[in-house]
């Protein structure tokens, strides 16, 4: 499923305006370069707390991995199981990124960069980890909870 960067959220039902960010396909180019970190520190935190939440997951479009087979990415030596949800980041203007769980795969076994202003936007943001988030999560989710106190994202 392909949505370009930036561009606005149409996935999923939503009454906020969102930006799409790592929406990728086999079909279509995407910006590759390198990515600090720091940048990666802060992005996998996002990670641990989903947000529409799916019943099946999204395959990397470019990587064989079997067809039943979740994938997943490592970072910092945790893994985590990737593709059936999304996560989202709030920019210091309060424009709201819908990011798939693909990212981090994306960055690292396919060298994807996003986009400057999603960068920004991540390094500018307030640590996930915190009642601030959660709630403005909340709020986007029409109260839904999806988070667990176990990270259901996480491959023990």
């Amino acid at each position: 499923m392909y949505y370009e960067d930036l561009t606005p959220y149409i996935y999923s039902n939503t009454d906020i305006e969102m930006k799409n960010i790592a929406w990728l396909d086999a079909s279509h180019d995407y910006k590759k370069g390198e990515v600090s970190e720091e940048f990666k520190d802060r992005l996998w935190k996002y990670m641990r707390y989903p947000v529409r939440v799916t019943r099946g997951f999204q395959m990397c479009p470019f990587c064989s991995l079997g067809k039943f087979e979740v994938p997943t990415t490592t970072f910092n030596g945790q893994t985590r199981k990737v593709g059936f949800y999304e996560f989202s980041v709030w920019g210091q203007d309060n424009t709201v990124y819908a990011v798939t769980s693909l990212i981090f795969h994306y960055m690292d076994a396919h060298r994807y960069k996003p986009p400057q202003e999603f960068i920004e936007a991540v390094m500018g943001s307030d640590d996930p980890d915190n009642q601030d988030y959660f709630n403005r999560v909340l709020s986007l989710e029409h109260g839904c909870d999806f988070w667990i106190e176990t990270d259901g994202t996480i491959v023990k």
